[in-house]
């Protein structure tokens, strides 16, 4: 049941297709974007590809929770149903 109302809520594929259109719009994010990406090639390189991967597993898990929180705040979800659909 959690998992269900976590997908409708900011795992739809709609709002991600949205989220995605929007961004390319905006320079800024675009360039971020490749400044992004040259970096991670370049700490894969110095670092193991299995180091990196991990770290970027975790960081990616990590601040999905915090994007997802942005996002329920913003629908003005009350914070005990936000609590509980992170459990």
């Amino acid at each position: 049941m959690q998992d269900t109302i976590l997908d409708l809520l900011w795992k739809s594929p709609d709002v991600m297709e949205s989220i995605s259109k929007f961004l390319l719009t905006l320079p800024a994010y675009q360039q971020a974007q490749r400044d992004f990406y040259a970096a991670v090639d370049q700490m894969r390189e110095q670092v193991s590809p299995e180091l990196f991967d991990r770290l970027q597993d975790r960081f990616f898990t990590f601040t999905n929770y915090e994007v997802c929180a942005y996002y329920a705040f913003g629908l003005g979800l009350r914070e005990e149903l936000i609590r509980e659909l992170f459990l």
